[in-house]
């Protein structure tokens, strides 16, 4: 029982990993976005 809790555990954790890794990856590519879309005042420039 207690190494079937241990491979579950490692798998989560590996999930974990990739999901933080593409969170990241999501909010770099968010940051490029905004950057290419907003108007150089900033978002308080669109009126």
């Amino acid at each position: 029982m207690a190494s079937h809790e241990e491979t579950e555990r490692r798998a989560l954790e590996g999930e974990l990993k990739l999901l933080e890794h593409e969170w990241r990856e999501a909010e770099r590519l968010a940051a490029i976005l905004d950057d290419l879309a907003l108007p150089a005042g900033g978002p308080d420039a669109v009126t």
